[in-house]
């Protein structure tokens, strides 16, 4: 990953592992692995006891897999992306894509961030988020597999609405979602970049899910993606997930 958990707290945050056990988390809470590290925590100590004490009404977060991680190798580094000829948002450099990960309040005046994105959860902990120009950025994307007219099909298929079957942007595949996601680009300026993943979920989603489509809503979810295009029923599962539907 390119946000990888702490496998120890460095030299400045050196104090922090006694001060969490200090309040009542278990020794390495947060490192090394991850875990849901509030599921059923038994000391009331802890900040976090009043909310994830292992009661069924508990929240989901209390059993998302979630690590302590670096904010200097997970923030974006304008300078480091433009050095190595990236843009933000491409995958030229991992200092070119932002990562999900939140500040801690437990130890407010220690700079100590976790995230559930590296460890494949959704973050329903945090209740704010930034939203920065995608303009002149790179949009990573996948598609549906097959042929599911007119929606999206592969390059070959016969049909009255064949968009620029050629277009390597998207691999040769045409439809009406291919269209409106190739117009949405182009009303940027600078333009947004597609770039266009093999396959349409990873196995870390579908791992976690039976249907390859919500795999890949999940995906979008904690930030593996930015889209995944395809004909999607819109089902509570998927929207319990905290994904967003388009409709063209």
């Amino acid at each position: 990953t390119e946000c990888p958990c702490l496998l120890q707290f460095p030299q400045s945050l050196s104090d922090v592992g006694t001060l969490l056990e200090a309040q009542g988390f278990p020794e390495g809470y947060g490192l090394g692995v991850c875990k849901a590290w509030d599921e059923a925590l038994t000391d009331p100590k802890s900040k976090a006891f009043s909310n994830c004490n292992g009661t069924t009404d508990q929240p989901t977060y209390c059993v998302a897999p979630w690590c302590y991680v670096d904010p200097a190798v997970c923030r974006i580094d304008k300078q480091v992306c433009k050095n190595a000829g990236g843009v933000i948002g491409s995958s030229t450099s991992p200092a070119c894509r932002d990562k999900q990960m939140v500040e801690s309040f437990i130890l407010e005046e220690r700079d100590l961030f976790f995230s559930f994105q590296t460890c494949g959860s959704l973050d329903t902990y945090s209740t704010t988020a930034l939203q920065d120009n995608v303009a002149g950025s790179t949009m990573f994307a996948t598609i549906v597999q097959g042929v599911n007219p007119p929606w999206t099909f592969p390059k070959g298929y016969t049909a009255s609405d064949q968009f620029d079957a050629d277009n390597e942007k998207f691999k040769g595949f045409s439809g009406v979602l291919i269209k409106t996601i190739d117009n949405i680009t182009k009303q940027h300026d600078p333009p947004i970049s597609v770039t266009l993943l093999d396959g349409w979920a990873s196995q870390q989603s579908r791992d976690k899910w039976d249907s390859g489509y919500t795999a890949c809503a999940m995906d979008v979810v904690v930030g593996k993606l930015d889209v995944c295009v395809g004909d999607f029923w819109v089902t509570p599962e998927r929207l319990a997930i905290g994904v967003q539907f388009m409709i063209p």
